[in-house]
Parts: structure tokens; C-alpha cells; sequence
């Protein structure tokens, strides 16, 4: 058993067969009474400009032929009812998207809310190493700890 994200699909060998020679499942939640969380990674539209075609561009990009398009391409996926599942690439992406319609509560995964510097590169190395046992959870918390006043200090 290996945790991994959804893109790893594109790991795979030619041939792999999702479902017969590797398939996923959700993690049960803390509530049984409750759907299960997800927890993913996600990507945000910000418009800086009050243009008309880059308010063009934002509506497409939100509609559903705009999701479609995205969903077609593989590795994407919406909550929104309006895709029609059949568009997704695959029939791991299609069972993804299942997941984001079923009312489940959808979490950002830590280390994307975690500054860059912390979430990108000190919290992967440090996590693996407290994993491998190289580090104790104290020594790991410490860095941790410590890496966050640096970022709090630094008024950048």
C-alpha cells in the first residue's frame, strides 16, 4: 500500500490496469455518521485586471464548457454537477470527480497552506526523515517551529 496523490496515475506503466493491477481508496474519516473528507490540492483563478476580455477569459474558464475542456485533458477536477463524468479522460479521473459531488468536506492538503518556503521543500524533507526515523517528532516539531517565527519575522 502506497499513499499518493491522484496525478500519479501518469506513473503508471503502459498497461497498468486501474482496478485490477492498482487501485485507491479513501482514507475512513474520525465520524463514521459523517461522508469521509477528502483532502486534496487545488489551484485558484485570481483576476488582477478589470479588462473585459480577461473577464471573458475567467467566466469561460468557470463555466462548464471551460471545466469540460480541462476535464478531457486529465488530472482535473470539479464539484460542479454541471461536467458530465463521461467527459473525464480516464475512469480514475471520472471516479475522482465522483468524490468531489458527493458532499464530502474537501481539505487543502497542509503543505499547500504552508508559506512556499516551509510547505515546498523544508516540511517534505523533514516529514520523510521523522517517517524514515532518522529524526524524532520532537526534532521534527523544533524545525518546524523554528522555520515558521523565521517566516513570521521576515517582513517580506
Amino acid at each position: 500500500m502506497y499513499k499518493q496523490a491522484s496525478f500519479a496515475e501518469s506513473w503508471f506503466p503502459d498497461g497498468t490496469v486501474v482496478g485490477t493491477d492498482v487501485d485507491f481508496f479513501v482514507l475512513p474519516g474520525t465520524d463514521p455518521s459523517a461522508p469521509t473528507p477528502l483532502v486534496a490540492g487545488g489551484d485558484s483563478l485570481v483576476q488582477f485586471s478589470d479588462d473585459p476580455d480577461v473577464s471573458r477569459l475567467m467566466a469561460y474558464l468557470i463555466s462548464p464548457e471551460g471545466s469540460e475542456v480541462w476535464a478531457e485533458r486529465g488530472g482535473f477536477y470539479t464539484g460542479s454537477t454541471t461536467v458530465d463524468l463521461d467527459t473525464y479522460y480516464t475512469d480514475t479521473d471520472r471516479r475522482f470527480a465522483e468524490l468531489f459531488r458527493d458532499g464530502r468536506d474537501v481539505r487543502f492538503d497542509a503543505s499547500d497552506l504552508m508559506p512556499s518556503e516551509i510547505g515546498s521543500g523544508l516540511f517534505w524533507r523533514e516529514i520523510t526523515l521523522w517517517i524514515a526515523g532518522t529524526t524524532t517528532l520532537d526534532e521534527f516539531v523544533a524545525i518546524m517551529d523554528a522555520a515558521y517565527a523565521d517566516a513570521d519575522a521576515d517582513p517580506s
